[in-house]
Protein backbone atom coordinates (compact mmCIF):
# COMPACT_ATOMS: atom_id res chain seq x y z
CA UNK A 1 0.00 0.00 0.00
CA UNK A 2 1.06 3.33 -0.54
CA UNK A 3 0.61 6.75 1.64
CA UNK A 4 -0.78 10.36 -0.54
CA UNK A 5 0.73 13.50 0.54
CA UNK A 6 -2.10 16.04 1.71
CA UNK A 7 -4.06 13.83 3.99
CA UNK A 8 -5.80 11.74 0.84
CA UNK A 9 -5.64 8.44 2.36
CA UNK A 10 -3.82 5.24 1.32
CA UNK A 11 -3.62 3.37 -2.45
CA UNK A 12 -3.74 -0.09 -2.77
CA UNK A 13 -1.92 -2.18 -5.01
CA UNK A 14 -2.94 -6.22 -5.82
CA UNK A 15 0.48 -6.54 -7.29
CA UNK A 16 2.76 -8.16 -4.54
CA UNK A 17 5.09 -9.85 -6.96
CA UNK A 18 6.97 -6.16 -6.38
CA UNK A 19 7.50 -7.43 -2.64
CA UNK A 20 10.71 -9.57 -3.54
CA UNK A 21 12.46 -7.08 -5.39
CA UNK A 22 15.42 -5.28 -3.86
CA UNK A 23 16.67 -5.27 -0.59
CA UNK A 24 13.67 -3.00 1.04
CA UNK A 25 12.30 -5.14 3.81
CA UNK A 26 8.11 -5.01 3.86
CA UNK A 27 5.58 -5.19 6.85
CA UNK A 28 2.57 -6.60 6.75
CA UNK A 29 0.34 -3.81 8.38
CA UNK A 30 -3.52 -3.92 9.96
CA UNK A 31 -6.69 -1.95 9.84
CA UNK A 32 -7.08 0.51 12.73
CA UNK A 33 -2.98 1.17 12.89
CA UNK A 34 -1.98 4.66 12.34
CA UNK A 35 0.28 5.16 9.01
CA UNK A 36 2.79 7.98 8.33
CA UNK A 37 5.70 8.30 5.67
CA UNK A 38 8.50 9.69 7.50
CA UNK A 39 9.45 11.34 4.60
CA UNK A 40 6.24 13.03 4.32
CA UNK A 41 4.85 13.45 7.49
CA UNK A 42 5.52 16.90 7.14
CA UNK A 43 3.55 17.05 3.93
CA UNK A 44 0.12 15.02 5.46
CA UNK A 45 1.16 11.47 4.47
CA UNK A 46 -0.69 10.35 6.83
CA UNK A 47 -3.38 7.82 7.54
CA UNK A 48 -5.29 5.03 8.90
CA UNK A 49 -5.60 1.40 8.00
CA UNK A 50 -9.07 0.28 6.60
CA UNK A 51 -10.32 -2.60 6.74
CA UNK A 52 -9.94 -3.35 3.05
CA UNK A 53 -6.23 -2.80 3.68
CA UNK A 54 -5.47 -5.88 6.23
CA UNK A 55 -2.73 -7.36 5.20
CA UNK A 56 -1.35 -5.43 2.93
CA UNK A 57 2.09 -4.68 3.41
CA UNK A 58 4.77 -0.99 3.33
CA UNK A 59 7.87 -0.61 3.69
CA UNK A 60 9.94 0.51 6.98
CA UNK A 61 9.51 4.21 5.64
CA UNK A 62 6.01 3.76 6.28
CA UNK A 63 5.47 2.92 9.74
CA UNK A 64 2.49 1.46 11.33
CA UNK A 65 1.46 2.22 15.16
CA UNK A 66 -1.11 0.98 16.81
CA UNK A 67 -4.00 3.03 18.67
CA UNK A 68 -4.64 2.35 22.18
CA UNK A 69 -6.24 4.88 24.91
CA UNK A 70 -7.32 7.17 22.34
CA UNK A 71 -9.86 7.71 19.88
CA UNK A 72 -8.02 6.97 16.53
CA UNK A 73 -10.34 8.62 13.97
CA UNK A 74 -9.53 11.97 16.90
CA UNK A 75 -6.10 11.34 16.30
CA UNK A 76 -5.86 11.15 13.07
CA UNK A 77 -8.32 14.56 12.81
CA UNK A 78 -5.60 16.31 15.64
CA UNK A 79 -2.66 15.90 13.35
CA UNK A 80 -3.85 15.83 10.20
CA UNK A 81 -4.51 19.41 10.63
CA UNK A 82 -1.49 21.23 8.38
CA UNK A 83 -1.40 23.82 11.46
CA UNK A 84 0.05 20.15 13.10
CA UNK A 85 1.99 18.43 10.36
CA UNK A 86 3.91 21.14 8.82
CA UNK A 87 6.23 22.75 11.33
CA UNK A 88 6.83 19.57 11.85
CA UNK A 89 9.55 19.96 9.14
CA UNK A 90 12.15 21.32 11.10
CA UNK A 91 12.32 18.54 13.41
CA UNK A 92 13.00 16.03 10.41
CA UNK A 93 16.62 14.80 10.18
CA UNK A 94 19.05 13.79 7.98
CA UNK A 95 21.42 13.84 5.11
CA UNK A 96 19.16 14.05 1.74
CA UNK A 97 15.93 12.75 2.08
CA UNK A 98 15.06 14.38 5.54
CA UNK A 99 12.91 11.92 7.76
CA UNK A 100 10.52 11.60 10.79
CA UNK A 101 11.86 8.87 12.56
CA UNK A 102 9.42 6.88 15.38
CA UNK A 103 11.43 8.28 18.23
CA UNK A 104 10.96 12.02 16.80
CA UNK A 105 7.20 11.29 16.10
CA UNK A 106 6.63 10.10 20.28
CA UNK A 107 7.85 13.23 21.54
CA UNK A 108 5.20 15.66 19.72
CA UNK A 109 2.81 16.67 21.82
CA UNK A 110 -0.67 16.20 21.94
CA UNK A 111 -3.77 17.66 23.41
CA UNK A 112 -5.91 14.55 24.38
CA UNK A 113 -9.20 15.66 26.09
CA UNK A 114 -11.47 13.06 28.03
CA UNK A 115 -12.64 9.99 25.41
CA UNK A 116 -16.16 10.77 25.49
CA UNK A 117 -14.95 14.15 24.38
CA UNK A 118 -12.71 12.44 21.74
CA UNK A 119 -15.62 10.89 20.20
CA UNK A 120 -18.08 14.22 20.31
CA UNK A 121 -15.47 15.95 18.50
CA UNK A 122 -14.81 13.02 16.15
CA UNK A 123 -18.48 12.46 15.23
CA UNK A 124 -19.05 16.09 14.71
CA UNK A 125 -16.45 15.92 12.12
CA UNK A 126 -17.14 13.11 10.83
CA UNK A 127 -20.69 14.58 10.23
CA UNK A 128 -19.42 17.53 9.03
CA UNK A 129 -17.14 15.82 6.10
CA UNK A 130 -20.58 13.86 5.50
CA UNK A 131 -22.41 17.31 4.99
CA UNK A 132 -19.68 18.68 2.77
CA UNK A 133 -19.81 15.58 0.80
CA UNK A 134 -23.81 15.55 -0.06
CA UNK A 135 -23.76 19.28 -0.84
CA UNK A 136 -20.42 18.70 -3.15
CA UNK A 137 -22.42 16.08 -5.36
CA UNK A 138 -25.83 18.46 -5.48
CA UNK A 139 -23.10 20.84 -6.67
CA UNK A 140 -21.73 18.46 -9.16
CA UNK A 141 -24.90 17.63 -10.42
CA UNK A 142 -26.26 20.95 -10.86
CA UNK A 143 -23.43 22.29 -12.21
CA UNK A 144 -24.49 18.96 -15.10
CA UNK A 145 -27.60 20.56 -14.91
CA UNK A 146 -26.39 24.07 -16.41
CA UNK A 147 -23.97 22.65 -19.17
CA UNK A 148 -26.81 20.70 -20.61
CA UNK A 149 -28.79 23.75 -20.53
CA UNK A 150 -26.04 25.60 -22.24
CA UNK A 151 -25.61 22.95 -25.05
CA UNK A 152 -29.24 22.99 -25.95
CA UNK A 153 -30.28 27.00 -25.26
CA UNK A 154 -29.62 27.89 -28.93
CA UNK A 155 -31.54 25.08 -30.68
Amino acid sequence: MTLKLNMEGITLSANRETLKLGATQYYRRHAGQLLYGKQNFFHGSIALIPNEAEGFATSGDVPALNISNINSQYLLDYIGRPTYYKPKEALAIGTGSKRIHEKTLFKFELSVPSLEEQNVISNFLSNLDTLIALHQRKLDQLKQVKKFLLQNMFI
